[in-house]
């Protein structure tokens, strides 16, 4: 059995939560008639860190916020503050306000859990 890491589960949450173009640029939110996607977005895992952009935003700025991602630090505690916020803040402002969005784990697993063939047995 292979083993997912967070990393793996966060991009899993990534590719489910928004529609994205070609590029892998986020476009809508992945239900029906789903709003604009957020015009970054940071997900945060003990393994890593993964980001999108909005696939309108200009290339100077996609390439300014992929920089800043690319240097956040792994953090061990999770609920703490990315540490580019405010330069993620600066950057998003030039087009319009910026909001922080936060959300708990969206896929929890126990290390654990029983086979196939318990799980489906009545």
């Amino acid at each position: 059995m292979t083993s997912v890491s967070d990393l793996d589960l966060l991009d899993f949450q990534i590719n489910a939560f928004f529609t994205h173009d070609a590029l892998g640029r986020i476009i809508r939110i992945n239900e029906p008639n789903g709003n604009m996607a957020p015009r970054f977005f940071l997900g945060r895992t003990r393994n890593g860190n993964l980001w999108r952009v909005r696939n309108d935003l200009d290339t100077k700025t996609m390439q300014d916020l992929a920089l800043l991602a690319s240097e956040e630090p792994v953090a061990n505690d999770l609920k703490s503050e990315p540490r580019n916020l405010k330069k993620y803040f600066i950057l998003l402002d030039f087009e319009q306000k910026a909001s922080v969005g936060t959300a708990g784990p969206a896929f929890s697993f126990p290390n654990e859990s029983a086979s196939n063939s318990d799980r489906w047995q009545s």
